[in-house]
C-alpha cells in the first residue's frame, strides 16, 4: 500500500488492522444488522429521521421514520450509524444534544443514550468503531467522547484554539488507514486534516484552501480511500468539489459537480457508497420547497443529471440535512459476496474509509 504520511506507527497500523479483522468477524455474525440497503437522511424542519431503500427516486415514502416528541430530536443535522451495535447517531443542532437511537428505530422512540453536555451547537457525527469512539464537531472545535458515552460524560479530548484553523466547522470523516480525521470549515472554506489522536490547541497536519476557485460555504465531507479523494459540498455555490486526499494549500479541485441539471440546490451532508460506486447528496432546498435527495456517479463531473431524484411532499422530507447509507463502507462492504467486493478494492481499504456527512445552513 506504500509509504503513508503522517501514518501511525507500523506496530499501530497493524493493531489497527486486527481490529478491523475482529469487526468484520462481528459483523457478519451479528443479528441486531439492518441487512437491506437503506438510506437515512436527518430532517431539520420536521425533527425527524427518515428511511428508504438505497434505489429510491420520485415520490417514495420512507419506509420508517423515527420522529415524535419522546425522540429527543431538536433541528437534527449530521448522521452516523454503528452496525456493529445497530445504533444510529444523530446531532442534534438546536437542542445541543447527540441522541442514539437502535439502527432499527421507528416512530416515537426515546433514545438509548443522549449526550447532553456540550456547549456548542453540534453539526457533524464521525463513528470510530477500532477506537471505540465518538468525533462530534461544531462551531470552532472537534470533541471526542467514548462511544457509550451519555448524559453529561466528559470528553476524552478536545481540538480548540486559534493554532486548529477550525472555523464553523461542518463536517467530519475518518480515515483509520492513515490514522487521520479530515474536517470542513464553512467560514474559511478550508479542509483541514489532522491526526486523529489530536488534542488541545493542534495545528492541521494538511489545509486545503482552493483561494483560486470561486466555491463557499462548506458543508458535508466524504473521504473515497480507493480513489484517494476527498469530496465536499459547497452551499452556496451549490456544488460538489473532489480533491486529492493530501492535497496541501492553494489546491483546485480534481473536478466539480455543478450547474442547473445537477439538482444541486443547497447541498449539506453527502454519502459515499463505494459498493455501488454512487454518491449520494442532501439538498436543503428545492423538491417543492422541501429539499431532495440527488445521486451521482462517484466520479460525476460538470453539470451532469442525477441519476435518481428523491423528492416531493409524500417522501416526508424537510430541510433535509444528513446522509447515511447502510450499503456503505466501512462494514457492511466487510461482508459483501466477493462478486460485490471486488468493486471496491481490498478489505483493509474500503473498511477503513468511514463516510459521514454533515450540514451547517446557509447563513
Amino acid at each position: 500500500m506504500g509509504t503513508f504520511r503522517h501514518a501511525a506507527p507500523r506496530v499501530g497500523i497493524l493493531a489497527c488492522f486486527a481490529g478491523m479483522l475482529a469487526l468484520a468477524c462481528v459483523i457478519g455474525s451479528s443479528t441486531n444488522m439492518v441487512e437491506a440497503q437503506e438510506l437515512f437522511v436527518t430532517n431539520r424542519s420536521s425533527n425527524s429521521v427518515t428511511v428508504y431503500p438505497r434505489t429510491v427516486f420520485g415520490s417514495f415514502g420512507p419506509i420508517r421514520a423515527i420522529s415524535g416528541v419522546s425522540t429527543g430530536l431538536n433541528g437534527p443535522f449530521g448522521i452516523a450509524q454503528d452496525v456493529v451495535h445497530g445504533e444510529l447517531f444523530v446531532a442534534n443542532n438546536f437542542g445541543v444534544s447527540v441522541t442514539v437511537y437502535p439502527l432499527g428505530a421507528n416512530g416515537n422512540v426515546a433514545p438509548l443514550r443522549t449526550i447532553t453536555n456540550l456547549t456548542f451547537n453540534p453539526i457533524a457525527l464521525a463513528v470510530d468503531l477500532i477506537h471505540d469512539e465518538l468525533f462530534v464537531v461544531g462551531a470552532g472545535t472537534v470533541r471526542v467522547y467514548s462511544r457509550t458515552a451519555n448524559g453529561n460524560d466528559v470528553p476524552l479530548r478536545t481540538i480548540l484554539g486559534p493554532f486548529t484553523q477550525l472555523a464553523q466547522a461542518s463536517g467530519i470523516v475518518l480515515d483509520l488507514i492513515h490514522d487521520e480525521m479530515v474536517v470542513a470549515n464553512a467560514s474559511n472554506n478550508a479542509i483541514t486534516t489532522f491526526s486523529r489522536t489530536a488534542n488541545g490547541n493542534a495545528t492541521p497536519l494538511r489545509i486545503i484552501q482552493a483561494i483560486n476557485t470561486p466555491l463557499s460555504f462548506l458543508n458535508g465531507v466524504a473521504l473515497d480511500l480507493v480513489n484517494d479523494e476527498i469530496l465536499v459540498t459547497y452551499q452556496t455555490s451549490n456544488a460538489v468539489a473532489v480533491y486529492p486526499r493530501t492535497g496541501n494549500g492553494n489546491v483546485s479541485p480534481r473536478r466539480i459537480i455543478q450547474g442547473n441539471n445537477t439538482g444541486l440546490n443547497v447541498p449539506a451532508g453527502l454519502s459515499l457508497d463505494l459498493v455501488d460506486d454512487e454518491l449520494v447528496v442532501a439538498n436543503t432546498v428545492g423538491g417543492f420547497g422541501l429539499g431532495s435527495v440527488t445521486v451521482y456517479p462517484r466520479g460525476a463531473s460538470g453539470n451532469t443529471f442525477p441519476l435518481r431524484t428523491l423528492f416531493g411532499q409524500p417522501t416526508a422530507l424537510n430541510v433535509p440535512q444528513g446522509v447515511t447509507l447502510t450499503a456503505v463502507p466501512p462494514l457492511s462492504a466487510a461482508v459483501l459476496p466477493l462478486s460485490r467486493s471486488h468493486q471496491i478494492g481490498t478489505f483493509l481499504t474500503a473498511f477503513a474509509t468511514i463516510i459521514n456527512s454533515a450540514s451547517f445552513p446557509a447563513q
